[in-house]
């Protein structure tokens, strides 16, 4: 067995901190602010009808992982509802995702307690970088 050795030698350009002129550009608050396109909810179904005192099922999960922000990677989700508020109960009141658990699918049921119009369950999303997300984007129709 024969064994063969090949050194490279490399010009170093540059060793040190960069300098600060390269991130005066970036907003101190851009951990805020940043808004990911890739962060949004996925559904199933989308659009359902449910009839009095009848329950359905949507199945929630989330389309990229949660941003890691001041050390915590979990972004909760809540639910307002359109028109005829009191119309609908559900559970869980509020789901939890993380880095971990993100493409797993969380169910939500909603049951109609009271007859009433066409209504929209929008999220309402706390942590993780979504928190800029257009909630309006990703609204479940309850006909």
């Amino acid at each position: 067995m024969q064994v063969i050795q090949d050194v490279t030698h490399y010009k170093i350009i540059s060793i040190g901190k960069p300098d600060e002129k390269y991130f005066n550009s970036i907003p101190k608050n851009w951990s805020i602010i940043c808004q990911d396109a890739n962060l949004g909810i996925l559904y199933y179904p989308e659009a359902v009808t449910i009839n009095l005192n009848r329950s359905s099922e949507i199945h929630i999960s989330l389309s990229a992982p949660p941003h890691r922000i001041n050390g915590n990677d979990t972004v909760r989700i809540q639910w307002k509802v359109t028109q005829c508020k009191d119309c609908f109960k559900w559970k869980p009141e509020q789901l939890y995702f993380n880095t971990k658990n993100f493409q797993i699918k969380q169910i939500l049921t909603i049951t109609r307690i009271k007859n009433g119009p066409l209504a929209m369950f929008s999220p309402i999303f706390n942590g993780g970088g979504f928190d800029l997300i257009p909630n309006d984007d990703y609204r479940v129709i309850i006909t």
